[in-house]
């Protein structure tokens, strides 16, 4: 009787939903049967810290091989004395890990303690491929690239941060689940209790939520009511606080709107679906994994970069993304009432027509991405 062919893959990555998500389903993706006679049994080792994502890689039965975190950063902080200790102890601890699995090939989406992990593969001569989500890669990412034999990326502004015979353009991978089965406006707007007919506009901040665009949307809730309804994700740290300002700011907006505003922690993985299909404009970070799966709806939407993100990279995404005429860059900076307002009225007209049409969305919405990067990682499997 033939013996199954065995694979192990080794992941890493990690720090946001941004890094795990995309790592994750890629994994879904190397699970799938390439069809009725194929016996290969294919097991994930994740190596790193997986934080509040535990129960996402004990669920796909992947092994978490813990290594402690550690942020390389490119000024003088306080913290660099821990951390840089903590990077060479992880170094050793990813040696040891690696060479008790001693996986086929390493798939890393970079992010915070993922350089340990690429280091120790390129040193027992493991296959690497990297993927970069930004336009403009993290440091992560950079000095990964230099022991990687394959690199991925979403937006083709970051083929010139890398050797260009190594980079294949895949676009970012978006959870299965968050493509299948999608309601129609009408049922997602009931499904969040909001009316049909009135224009939705939905605020995001990233995963964490973002004060800053919380208290620029609290303070001019009044005048927006006026206009749209709001659903609000305003984050799990920062929903308490929202919500004691609310009971005062709700007092000036009249009673008859109090039911155009929601205000949502966190929103789970069918929940976030239901809100992008029921939204009519979408306000958001430019985090690319936000980019991406606004993209997936083509949903117009007002993107507001982060001033503090590393290489400005989150600015970068977002005029880039702008170019296909479904998105409008608001910098923090330009952040008035009148402009948020005007751009508002401009996305939700029934005269808005993209100046570009779906051809150039469609390069950021890539279906198979996540198949594409699982095509490279098989790729490199040593026969």
């Amino acid at each position: 009787m033939r013996e199954n062919k065995k694979i192990r893959i080794g992941i890493t990555g990690g720090g946001t939903g941004g890094h795990i998500y995309p790592l994750l389903s890629v994994c879904d993706a190397l699970s799938k049967k390439r069809g009725p006679y194929d016996d290969t049994v294919v097991t994930f080792h994740y190596f790193g810290n997986p934080g509040i994502y535990l129960n996402e890689f004990e669920f796909r039965n992947i092994r978490v091989h813990p290594i402690i975190g550690s942020r390389l950063r490119r000024y003088a902080s306080i913290q660099n004395i821990f951390d840089v200790p903590k990077f060479f102890i992880s170094i050793f601890q990813a040696l040891f890990s690696l060479l008790l699995v001693m996986p086929d090939v390493l798939f890393s989406k970079g992010g915070p303690g993922s350089i340990p992990v690429v280091i120790a593969a390129w040193f027992y001569r493991i296959p690497i491929v990297i993927h970069e989500s930004d336009a403009v890669p993290g440091l992560s990412n950079k000095i990964s690239s230099k022991f990687a034999d394959k690199i991925c990326v979403a937006f083709s502004e970051s083929k010139e941060f890398f050797n260009e015979k190594k980079v294949v353009i895949t676009g970012n991978p978006i959870r299965d689940e968050f493509i299948k089965n999608r309601m129609s406006k009408e049922g997602a707007k009931n499904f969040w209790r909001m009316d049909e007919h009135i224009p939705l506009a939905l605020v995001l901040g990233g995963s964490q939520g973002s004060q800053r665009i919380n208290s620029f949307i609290t303070e001019n809730l009044v005048e927006l009511l006026k206009d749209v309804q709001v659903l609000h994700q305003v984050g799990q740290g920062n929903y308490q606080e929202i919500e004691m300002s609310m009971r005062e700011i709700m007092a000036l907006v009249p009673r008859e709107l109090h039911s155009r505003y929601r205000a949502i922690a966190y929103m789970s993985v069918e929940e976030m679906k239901h809100a992008m299909t029921a939204a009519d404009v979408i306000i958001s970070r430019a985090g690319s994994g936000a980019i991406f799966e606004i993209a997936s709806f083509k949903t117009p939407s007002i993107l507001i970069p982060l001033e503090e993100s590393a290489g400005d990279h989150q600015r970068v995404n977002a005029f880039s993304y702008s170019k296909t005429g479904y998105a409008f860059v608001l910098e923090e900076a330009n952040m008035t009432l009148h402009t948020l307002q005007s751009r508002i009225h401009t996305l939700i007209s029934s005269d808005f027509k993209p100046k570009n049409g779906e051809e150039v969305i469609n390069t950021f919405f890539v279906p198979q991405s996540a198949v594409r990067i699982a095509e490279e990682v098989n790729g490199l499997v040593k026969a």
